[in-house]
């Protein structure tokens, strides 16, 4: 398997977002975290979560993300609760373990999981925002979603009491798959099917990243930007 990541300030003071890949033998341990805007310490979150993972991918001989994700949304609110003197600190979440043609995962916010496979792409993850929702119980369609003002209205995070359900996901992988991991600030500024056309385009995992490189400078971007990109 090949690996390629990226992260970028993008147009913020600060960069909020944090990845993290870990190669083991015939496995890669992947996760992107993007600290929640218009709460404190985002950057602090972020970190901390991805800090927890590498620690828990190293330490552990069966990784299970669904039990990782519960013990570092307690551990988070409390270390934010001791350190700021309140737990309003949260993160997104994505993460997966990709070996033997499988990738399992676990996942909270709006970043993402897709995999790009021929001349497609399929997202693994759900999107955890009030539209999002609004989207899966049917009562927004595509277009209007476009507009809709639940577009950032996250509601499942890590760090938060409430509502925290991770998502889990497993999907069967195959030779030349590529699986992407992603932030909000970049898969709002491309489009899944900008991303798919690059990739049919670009054969070699190098010359597909320098492609989107090419592509997100052409651009401005509004938040920071941040992807995993792992060819099976």
């Amino acid at each position: 398997m090949k690996v390629i990541k990226y992260t970028t300030i993008g147009s913020r003071k600060t960069n909020e977002d944090s990845l993290s890949v870990i190669e083991r033998k015939e496995t890669i341990f992947a996760c992107v975290a993007d600290g929640v805007g218009g709460l404190d310490n985002g950057e602090f979150a972020s970190h901390f979560v991805k800090e927890e993972f590498e620690w828990y991918c190293n330490e552990s001989s069966n990784p299970d993300l669904v039990s990782f994700l519960k013990n570092v949304n307690a551990r988070l609110i409390t270390v934010a609760t001791e350190k700021f003197g309140s737990a309003k600190s949260a993160t997104t979440f994505t993460g997966g373990i990709i070996t033997n043609a499988v990738i399992r995962g676990a996942h909270v916010g709006d970043s993402r999981v897709c995999v790009l496979r021929g001349n497609g792409i399929k997202q693994l993850t759900e999107i955890h925002t009030e539209l999002g929702r609004l989207v899966r119980e049917g009562r927004v369609d595509l277009i209007e979603s476009q507009h809709h003002r639940g577009k950032n209205v996250l509601e499942r995070a890590v760090g938060r009491v409430e509502n925290f359900y991770p998502q889990v996901f497993e999907f069967d992988l195959s030779p030349g798959d590529r699986i992407l991991f992603s932030t909000d600030g970049f898969h709002d500024t491309l489009s899944k099917e900008d991303i798919r056309d690059i990739s049919i385009r670009y054969k070699s995992l190098d010359e597909f990243g320098r492609q989107l490189l090419i592509e997100l400078d052409n651009r401005i971007l509004g938040d920071n930007t941040t992807f995993i990109c792992v060819e099976v």
